[in-house]
């Protein structure tokens, strides 16, 4: 057994000593049957530390974001593809959607974003699945969900508020990185660049219909000009 999935077991044991936390309940592993019909039809790639955790549980019930699946047959999919292939782990009481890409060929899905619809944003949120659950249980274990929870509107908020800025300053630092210049240039002019690399500043992208664009699978991302100053339905959480 890897040593992520000894993680998430020692997550899933303390979710399930902590259910009045709301920090999960851990739902019971499909049966041999299902995991083989869950191996035809999963999204993306299905690790060997992946298959280890169905075979322990197939998600958890009862968290603050309602339940989460590890089956991906739980959701709808996930419609931008600039984050496919990824399994829909959630859909929360206010319509953020938490998703984390399947691409890798070991581990653990990741990284782990919050798709926010109505406020036109999608963040990064953690690098992979064990971390994010891990967030959420020792959010919970401290009474801080709600908290945690608002700091990620918040941090969408700011990210809207300032897409122009970032997007215009990431094309420019990007077009002098030698790994990215060809992508940049390759993008239509008025696009707006996300680099989402380092965590020295908000990690987030513009999300909406339009032109999105990523450079391989590095969280590096452009948004055309349309996408980025559409404006989203803001409501109050």
């Amino acid at each position: 057994m890897s040593a992520l999935t000894e993680t998430m077991l020692r997550h899933l044991h303390a979710a399930s000593a902590a259910r009045n936390l709301r920090s999960g309940r851990p739902l019971p592993p499909p049966s041999p049957a299902a995991l083989r019909d869950i191996e035809l039809a999963y999204p993306g790639v299905l690790t060997q530390d992946m298959r280890q955790l169905l075979r322990i549980c197939g998600g958890l019930a009862e968290t603050m974001l309602g339940d989460i699946d590890f089956t991906g047959g739980a959701f709808p999919e996930e419609p931008l593809p600039v984050f496919r292939p990824c399994l829909s782990l959630a859909i929360d009481e206010l319509g953020r959607r938490w998703i984390a890409e399947t691409s890798v060929s070991a581990g653990l899905p990741g990284p782990v974003w919050c798709v926010l619809t109505r406020l036109g944003v999608s963040l990064w949120i953690s690098e992979d699945l064990t971390k994010f659950l891990v967030r959420l249980h020792e959010s919970a274990r401290h009474g801080e969900t709600r908290d945690w929870l608002r700091g990620i509107e918040k941090e969408a908020r700011w990210i809207w508020a300032h897409r122009r800025t970032l997007g215009i300053q990431f094309r420019a630092l990007c077009r002098r990185d030698q790994a990215l210049r060809g992508w940049v240039l390759g993008l239509p002019c008025d696009a707006y660049v996300y680099d989402l690399r380092l965590d020295s500043v908000a990690r987030g992208v513009p999300y909406g219909g339009g032109r999105v664009y990523r450079c391989g699978r590095l969280p590096v991302f452009a948004v055309a000009a349309e996408t980025a100053t559409a404006e989203p339905t803001f409501e109050q959480p």
